[in-house]
């Protein structure tokens, strides 16, 4: 496996985190909400088409997690 094809495939994979709220779409939606592209239920990372490297793409930055002192977590 090549560096891009291994940087590739680590980038397309959303972490638990990102999972959470791609299962809550529809339910933010519902109150307005839209969630970023890489949070979406039918992601394809943007840069299977587009030819980019993933840290050049919006999609390709994994969101940041915070932990909260007394519960669950927030994207910050």
């Amino acid at each position: 496996m090549s560096v891009d094809e291994a940087t590739d495939q680590i980038f397309a994979e959303r972490t638990d985190y990102e999972d959470t709220w791609s299962r809550r779409e529809e339910l933010l939606g519902a109150h307005g909400y839209k969630l970023r592209p890489r949070l979406r239920r039918d992601w394809v990372p943007s840069w299977s088409t587009t030819g980019k490297s993933p840290l050049d793409s919006e999609d390709g930055e994994i969101s940041p997690v915070c932990w909260l002192p007394h519960g669950p977590f927030i994207l910050c």
